[in-house]
């Protein structure tokens, strides 16, 4: 017969060790790990029309999106700059851009981070507007506009959405990118 206070104590450690409370994630208690809002993955599923459309000219004619999209020579000195200016470009010179958002607004994550947030308009689910984004950031990217090593990551953020450089999606907020 197994002895109760055995059993107690087997329950007992494997409950301790399942409570996040008192688990410890990596060398930190991690308080430190993540501060603020974060940002949130779109949800799977195909492109609509028009964006099939715009992810073939991002592919294969950026210089024809640019011009559509009113997105010149880059400005700025860091990234972060840089692909906030493009995407101001596009939303400010183009009509159909500015009736789908609003221009970038300065964001700085708890760790020094630069982006733009961008809110939505209009008719436009989040997840559109997150493809089209970075669709845009694509095409500028092969057009030879974005020169630079840092990837550029456009992802769902506090009811819009940010755009931001870095090495790692997913990291705004997060200590360790």
């Amino acid at each position: 017969m197994i002895d109760k206070d055995f059993l107690r104590k087997q329950i007992q450690r494997i409950l301790e060790q399942s409570d996040p409370a008192t688990t410890q994630s990596g060398d930190e208690s991690g308080s430190d790990q993540r501060r603020g809002p974060t940002t949130d993955k779109i949800g799977p599923g195909r492109y609509s029309k028009k964006l099939q459309q715009t992810k073939g000219l991002a592919d294969e004619n950026p210089g024809e999106l640019m011009k559509k999209l009113s997105i010149g020579s880059p400005r700025g000195v860091t990234p972060s700059e840089i692909v906030i200016n493009v995407l101001k470009d596009a939303i400010t010179k183009t009509d159909e851009m500015g009736a789908a958002y609003s221009p970038p607004s300065p964001e700085t994550d708890a760790f020094g981070r630069k982006g733009g947030f961008i809110q939505t308009r209009g008719d436009i689910s989040i997840r559109d507007a997150v493809i089209f984004l970075r669709l845009t950031v694509r095409g500028a990217r092969n057009a030879g506009v974005l020169k630079f090593d840092d990837k550029v990551f456009v992802e769902k953020y506090k009811g819009g959405l940010l755009a931001y450089t870095g090495k790692k999606a997913y990291t705004w907020n997060d200590k360790a990118p």
